[in-house]
């Protein structure tokens, strides 16, 4: 290579490097005017909002992502005032794009914020797509678990709902009181539906049981009895709801009456351990009692929501 090549080159070469340098100087200048006038812009959204002026907000955090659309706060701040509005649509396409900028650690909050308007907009096979999702980067989250149980009771997928409810209780947060709140929204969700199912002539045996156990749930125990004797009118109606009704007799005292539901909890699901065990230890405590007293006298509630012993069985 001659000599006026090589320094053709290494002139060439320290052009390169000073255009690269100039690009990363006014990429870094353009970025922090950016952040600023992004800061400015979700602080003037901010006071919009506290005011009522909820236009005026939405305008502010749209101006914040044109600065800066990788920005989460405002992302948040304009989905919840669109959806406030009910722009779903709107909001949707922000959830989407939440999605497309979130870093690794954002993805679940991004998810649990997609599968909400999607419930808004009654699209409940997306919800549960994206809480499913999100349950594979936390499955200890109960608010995820929340939201997925909506949503299969919504699709009436009843399996998956009643896991869904169960992990509620299952997940590692330490504020178990939200999750406790979240089981009860649900149940009073599932109660409401039921019952109007039932007003409508829609009853079925399977129907009332759900309500019995959602009732039985939210504390309301002759309530929930009442649900699971009508959930034995119908061919369909489980075991389990008989067992529930020998549960309410054994604990009254009424050890014949116990006998018969789970008698027929036996008859309806032949594999019920709970049915058998109980019916077991009836037998047991009748030849062991001179006057033939029950010495069951208080139910096991720590099965959980639709989990009474040998459900799995059924």
């Amino acid at each position: 290579m001659s000599k006026y090549a090589k320094s053709l080159l290494a002139w060439s070469l320290m052009m390169g490097v000073l255009a690269l340098f100039a690009w990363t100087v006014i990429r870094y200048s353009q970025n922090r005017v950016g952040r600023i006038e992004s800061s400015d812009q979700i602080v003037q959204a901010a006071i919009a909002e506290k005011e009522n002026r909820i236009d005026e907000a939405i305008a502010h955090y749209e101006s914040a992502l044109r600065y800066q659309p990788d920005a989460l706060a405002p992302r948040k701040g304009v989905i919840q005032l669109y959806m406030r509005a009910g722009e779903f649509e709107k909001a949707l396409s922000h959830g989407r794009a939440m999605l497309q900028y979130a870093y690794e650690e954002e993805r679940v909050d991004a998810l649990l914020t997609l599968g909400a308007i999607h419930e808004q907009m009654a699209q409940w096979a997306e919800a549960r797509r994206m809480y499913e999702e999100a349950v594979a980067f936390q499955p200890e989250r109960a608010e995820i678990f929340a939201g997925l149980a909506r949503a299969t009771n919504a699709l009436r997928d009843y399996p998956a709902m009643v896991q869904a409810i169960e992990s509620i209780s299952k997940s590692e947060e330490q504020d178990c009181s939200s999750a406790f709140v979240m089981r009860q929204s649900i149940c009073r969700d599932i109660i409401a539906r039921t019952q109007t199912q039932m007003l409508s002539g829609k009853g079925s045996g399977i129907g009332y049981f759900r309500l019995g156990a959602a009732l039985l749930e939210t504390g309301a125990w002759q309530d929930a009895c009442q649900a699971f004797s009508k959930a034995l009118e119908f061919p369909d109606g489980p075991g389990d709801a008989a067992f529930y009704l020998g549960v309410d007799a054994q604990v009254r005292g009424d050890d014949a009456a116990a006998a018969a539901y789970y008698e027929k909890a036996i008859e309806r699901a032949p594999a019920h351990r709970g049915a058998l065990q109980n019916l077991l230890q009836l037998r047991i405590e009748s030849s062991r009692s001179p006057n033939g007293e029950s010495a069951y006298r208080s139910p096991d509630t720590s099965t959980g929501l639709f989990s009474p012993p040998g459900a799995s069985a059924r």
